[in-house]
Formats: C-alpha cells, sequence, structure tokens
C-alpha cells in the first residue's frame, strides 16, 4: 500500500484531535484524509467513500466508535481492507474484548505520542501482512506485569514479557511516555 494511495478517515468529537491524527498521518505521507466530529457522520463517510484506514474515537455522544466498529463488521466484503483502528482514554480488557469482537487489531490509547502512532501506522503502509494487534497498557495488563514473574527480555527498542500463557511487547517510547505522565500527573 503506498503511502500517496492511502485514504484515511477520522472520526472524533474532540477538534484537537483530528488536527492532530491528520497532522500525523501527514507525517507519514497520508495526505488524504478525511474527518468527521460525530459517529454518524463518519458511518455516512464510510459507506460513500473506500478508506484504508479509519480511526475512531470510542465515548462520542450518539453514535460511539463500538457503533461504528459493529457497522463495519455487519458489511465485512465491503470493508475487508479497512484498518479500524479504535482510540480512547477509558480502554479496559473487557471494551477492548468489545472491540475484537467487531475485527478491531489496532488501538491507540490517548494522550499518546508519535512514537505510539508510528507503532500501528508504519506496518499499515508499508503493507505488512501479518498484523499485529496494538493493545494500549491498560491497567489490567500493567497488574499482570507487576504480579506475574514474566521473563524479560529486550529488542529493536522493544520490551518482550514472556509469561507463562502468552507474550507481552512494549515500545520503550510507550513506557517512557507512561513515566511522562505519571511523573506530570504527580506534580
Amino acid at each position: 500500500m503506498a503511502n500517496k494511495q492511502i485514504k484515511a478517515l477520522v472520526i472524533d468529537d474532540s477538534a484537537t484531535i483530528r488536527k492532530i491524527l491528520k497532522t500525523n498521518l501527514s507525517r507519514f505521507g497520508i495526505a488524504s484524509c478525511d474527518e468527521a466530529s460525530d459517529g454518524k457522520t463518519g458511518i455516512a463517510q464510510i459507506m460513500k467513500t473506500q478508506y484504508d484506514i479509519v480511526f475512531t474515537d470510542y465515548n462520542m455522544p450518539g453514535c460511539t466508535g463500538l457503533d461504528i466498529a459493529k457497522h463495519v463488521a455487519a458489511t465485512p466484503e465491503k470493508f475487508e481492507n479497512l484498518h479500524l483502528i479504535a482510540i480512547s482514554s477509558v480502554f479496559s480488557d473487557e471494551l477492548i474484548a468489545q472491540f475484537k469482537q467487531f475485527g478491531v487489531k489496532h488501538f491507540l490509547y490517548k494522550p499518546f505520542n508519535l512514537a505510539m502512532f508510528q507503532e500501528i501506522i508504519e506496518p499499515i503502509i508499508n503493507g505488512d501482512t501479518e498484523v499485529k494487534e496494538k493493545l494500549p497498557l491498560s491497567k489490567e495488563v500493567l497488574t499482570k506485569l507487576f504480579t506475574n514473574a514474566p521473563k524479560i527480555s529486550q529488542e529493536n527498542g522493544q520490551l518482550i514479557f514472556n509469561f507463562e500463557d502468552g507474550v507481552l511487547t512494549v515500545g520503550l517510547e510507550s513506557l517512557a511516555s507512561i513515566a511522562i505522565m505519571q511523573n506530570k500527573t504527580q506534580e
């Protein structure tokens, strides 16, 4: 998928978030980016335009990001090549499971930085066929990290936590941004 051919849509009720996402997409060479300020408008745009990437906020009045994911999942033949990326500041394991039930594989936790955005967008624009699920560091994931004793290794800017029941890979940039956020909230 060449960057110049990629069409994106950003659905968020926050004009600031829409602007940040459009700016970040342009940094990766994606110039064709529409926006919608609510879910109903977003669904209408999805139905009339074939997008490659859609970012949707979860918590919007009227029609949530989960409603959008349900709509997309209802007609899989029309949206088989669509990468739907859920964005939110309130992800939980339950909410992630609900999104995954409707085929969402990408999650961007607000607030996010360019490195977190890049972890999600680069594989998509590079046409990687094996999409790795990107999950936010929810309270449940962090609890698992600190209550179980995983083997930890580092490779290519990633920390790899090997548990008995699976592997968790976390970008060092993501951990750094969490540490910075934590320090700012303690001030």
